[in-house]
């Protein structure tokens, strides 16, 4: 049998792929396995070069390529099934069109830039699939001694933040993930701008199913306003007319 080429020339079961037993190899021998070699380097090495086009056939010569040129792929052609190939893209723009032959992340389109990379594989019959996307644009985390970076619980990105300190992103302060000690509330009585702190609830108040009331005995007031006395939660009075 012919000496194989190329990947798709082989088998994932052995009793397929030449040669066979009662096969004379003679001199082919050397050719056997020199294509082995040649085709297991094949699947980790960087290939050829890439135009974009509607539709893109990708060489069998590697699993990294470069993408030239800005037009929109809708498809790539079949390859072997279980084939993971890595694009990098060089154009200033372009774009990988969802399809039932070329599944993007959340069914969406994925507008290129140059230096983004994509991760794709070749999942079934006629079907590639998107796996990984890496956006050039983004900032990747560093560390020094002293700081950190990273990204709050909303995925907003932050820079020189203290090491060990929660950042809680935008969003209602119940689902945030912070605890705090029954029965108090939150603010700053500490001077100059700082953390929020707990503050516990003084005497004659209660915190109670989210409420903040008075508790306590009766207040009195002085004769001359008329002998106002009740027991709280207090009503509301209007001071304005007293004399």
């Amino acid at each position: 049998m012919p000496v194989p080429s190329d990947l798709t020339s082989f088998s994932t079961t052995a009793g397929s792929n030449y040669p066979t037993g009662g096969e004379a190899v003679g001199s082919s021998l050397d050719n056997y396995l020199r294509s082995i070699q040649a085709v297991t380097k094949m699947i980790v090495s960087k290939g050829t070069n890439i135009t974009a086009a509607s539709s893109v056939t990708i060489p069998d010569d590697g699993n990294f390529f470069i993408v030239s040129g800005t037009t929109t792929i809708t498809s790539f052609a079949n390859s072997w099934t279980g084939r993971i190939v890595t694009l990098s893209f060089s154009g200033a723009s372009g774009q990988l069109t969802h399809s039932a032959s070329l599944i993007c992340p959340n069914s969406a389109n994925i507008v290129l830039a140059a230096g983004d990379v994509v991760q794709l594989v070749y999942e079934s019959t006629g079907v590639w699939r998107v796996t990984s996307v890496l956006d050039a644009s983004v900032v990747i985390p560093t560390a020094t001694a002293s700081t950190l970076v990273g990204w709050d619980s909303g995925g907003t990105y932050l820079q020189n933040y203290a090491a060990g300190t929660l950042y809680i992103g935008p969003g209602s302060a119940s689902t945030s993930g912070l605890t705090m000690a029954e029965g108090r509330l939150l603010g700053r009585t500490s001077t100059s701008t700082g953390a929020i702190e707990e503050i516990s609830v003084g005497t004659g108040l209660a915190l109670t199913a989210g409420n903040l009331a008075l508790t306590g005995a009766s207040y009195s007031f002085p004769p001359d306003w008329g002998f106002i006395t009740e027991t709280p939660p207090i009503a509301s009075y209007d001071f304005g007319s007293v004399v």
